[in-house]
């Protein structure tokens, strides 16, 4: 309806006036100023956040009170108080829509994200499982190499000795693989939890 009542003011010359006698003039400087507050309103739309909706609701008055000063330059050309009460009314409708769609996009940037990192964590535990068979495959070639060199000839020693290194250096290897993996694993659950945390604070505080 606001929306409806500014472009019917317009219309009728009643948005702003002036007080050139002649005609075009006057309908030149009264759409300069309807304009000029108009494209403040647009710009002032345009750094809509969460947190900042008071700030610029008070930058809409601030914009009729600057562009009706400049326009006195134009034998006082000004936009009138009957058409800043539709257009604020316009303002704070298009400020809930797009704080309405900001939510929505964060809400679903979020489940994105929390759907990539189920994804993730189900990857990681086909990982691990697959590290510690494949440890347990090396700790059981790393007793059958012990076994073998225990029986070993002296002939056979090094070369058992050295197989034995081998399998030891590489079960290590795992080992070491799997712990950092669970440690990147458990600080990046810890990220999510915090970064979900702060956004059920935030919106519990745009409800309050």
């Amino acid at each position: 309806m606001a929306r409806s009542n500014t472009r019917l003011m317009i219309k009728n010359d009643l948005a702003a006036t002036c007080d050139y006698v002649e005609d075009y003039r006057r309908s030149y400087a009264e759409k300069f100023v309807i304009s000029a507050f108009n494209g403040y309103v647009d710009s002032i739309l345009a750094r809509v956040k969460h947190d900042n909706a008071g700030k610029l609701s008070q930058e809409v008055k601030d914009a009729y009170a600057i562009v009706n000063e400049h326009g006195q330059a134009f034998r006082n050309a000004a936009v009138t108080p009957e058409y800043l009460r539709p257009a604020s009314k316009n303002f704070a409708g298009h400020l809930r829509q797009l704080l309405r769609k900001q939510q929505q996009e964060e809400q679903r940037r979020i489940r994105e994200q929390i759907r990539e990192e189920e994804k993730a964590r189900r990857d990681y535990e086909r990982a691990i499982k697959e590290a510690r068979r494949e440890e347990e495959m090396l700790q059981s070639a790393v007793a059958e190499a012990m076994a073998k060199l225990q029986a070993a000839t002296a002939e056979q020693r090094e070369a058992f000795e050295q197989q034995l290194r081998d399998l030891e250096a590489q079960l290590a290897a795992r080992k070491n693989d799997r712990a950092i993996s669970m440690a990147q694993q458990t600080g990046g659950a810890t990220s999510t939890s915090s970064q979900m945390w702060a956004h059920s604070v935030r919106v519990c505080t745009r409800s309050a």
